[in-house]
């Protein structure tokens, strides 16, 4: 006997107050909906919008994410990636998310003097694990990045790698000192291998010479 549920939540008036500040938006709405073969829910607030896809289960997606932890422990613990093991254990899903700046995660950044204009994150899991990220204009503490860019993902099924890429961007006269720098690497085992490049705008350049 297959189990199917769904859920919908819809606040025309929500509040929060936190420690470091105050979350509040007159639209918020939650769904979710699972059966036996898929999961399915999605979040919307503002111009914030986050999907979540899964091709199991809700009891199966449990099970397996509950056998992925001690792997995730021991990466933290002994410092080694066991990749294939982890690959194993993953529940396969896919994450989507998007916000600009009229929403609860800039409410909740704001606390702690932080910001940025545009942010979009994917997560899948199926054949290979794939994370991608960008941020456009983040901001902390009086310093403003133009792009972050983050990259985790597999090549190829069956490597015991986990590659990343990490790119900053800054358009001339913005932190000319890190104009553009750019992290490329590998985890496999307790190893890991990096590429580093760190360049300066022309103008700063010829300032230094």
């Amino acid at each position: 006997m297959s189990e199917s549920y769904r859920a919908d939540i819809r606040l025309s008036d929500f509040s929060a107050l936190l420690p470091t500040s105050r979350l509040q938006t007159n639209a918020l709405s939650i769904s979710a909906e699972t059966a036996s073969t898929h999961i399915n829910a999605a979040v919307r607030s503002g111009d914030m919008a986050m999907n979540f896809v899964s091709s199991i289960g809700f009891s199966s997606f449990l099970e397996k994410l509950n056998q992925s932890l001690p792997i995730i422990a021991t990466v933290q613990e002994e410092k080694r990636l066991d990749m294939k093991a982890l690959h194993q254990v993953l529940p396969p899903f896919e994450f989507h998310a998007n916000a600009k700046r009229n929403n609860l995660i800039q409410q909740y950044l704001k606390g702690m003097n932080m910001g940025f204009s545009q942010i979009g994150l994917n997560i899948q899991n199926d054949t290979l694990l794939n994370t991608t990220g960008k941020i456009d204009r983040f901001s902390t503490g009086g310093i403003t990045i133009d792009t972050l860019q983050l990259s985790l993902f597999e090549r190829r099924e069956k490597e015991e790698r986990l590659y990343y890429s990490l790119q900053v961007g800054n358009k001339p006269g913005n932190l000319d000192q890190l104009a553009s720098v750019i992290l490329n690497g590998f985890l496999s085992g307790n190893t890991t291998k990096l590429f580093f490049v760190c360049k300066k705008t022309d103008k700063d350049k010829k300032d230094s010479e």
